[in-house]
């Protein structure tokens, strides 16, 4: 789950405007409210912690998620109260409905003014496409190797909003998949430019009868395996 910037117009060309939403918004509590426990705070566009990947990459966030810091990216901004009118595009989706309201508070007590705007699913999409929006609250489905693409290519599901070609996140990505540069040039970058701000990793759950009987091993990726050796009983 992410919230997508319109950074090529508005309010949010500006990076400070940027960073000052990501500063504002409590990880930890959309994850225990929103999402019932059921996620994990996402600061950064690193590996999904509980992923084994991320025992052995540690990417340390730099800043305090505090109002107070919120506010100071806003006075670094230097736009006009009349910039901090936003809107937040949301679908129609009970989690994601309590996400918005939620960062909708996170926001305001920052000084934002956010109107939450609730779309059925195929006028969101069609905002999203046409860059008709302030914010969007948004999911995508990262490959098991965390790749960007969705974001940092200029066919990627999750690519509106961002600028491929202004700024430095998007060629240094490119760069570090390439082997050309560190991630951790790429990391500073994205802290300076945030294209877009990282909000949770959802979790799901495997449900089944208790009738069901046997070693069932179903994982993610592979619901059913073993399923030969199930019986009910």
């Amino acid at each position: 789950m992410y919230i997508g910037f319109n950074n090529r117009s508005g309010a949010f060309a500006n990076a400070h405007l940027r960073k000052a939403v990501s500063l504002a918004v409590d990880r930890n509590a959309l994850a225990k409210s929103a999402y019932a426990g059921y996620a994990t705070a996402a600061r950064q566009p690193s590996y999904n912690p509980p992923s084994a990947l991320a025992s052995s990459t540690r990417l340390i966030c730099r800043s305090q998620l505090t109002a107070a810091a919120a506010k100071q990216q806003i006075a670094l901004s230097k736009v006009s109260d009349s910039a901090l009118k936003i809107t937040l595009l949301v679908n129609k989706n009970d989690n994601r409905l309590a996400a918005a309201n939620q960062i909708k508070t996170a926001l305001e007590a920052a000084g934002f003014t956010v109107q939450l705007q609730v779309s059925k699913f195929s006028d969101y999409k069609a905002r999203i496409k046409n860059l008709n929006y302030d914010l969007y609250i948004g999911e995508v489905k990262l490959q098991n190797d965390m790749c960007l693409y969705p974001f940092f290519s200029t066919d990627g599901a999750a690519r509106y909003g961002i600028s491929q070609n202004k700024g430095s996140t998007a060629a240094l990505y490119r760069d570090y998949t390439a082997g050309k540069t560190e991630l951790g040039k790429f990391m500073l970058s994205f802290s300076e430019e945030m294209p877009f701000a990282p909000l949770v990793y959802r979790k799901g759950m495997i449900c089944y009868s208790k009738s069901l009987r046997g070693d069932i091993q179903g994982q993610y990726g592979n619901f059913f395996a073993n399923i030969e050796d199930w019986y009910f009983g």
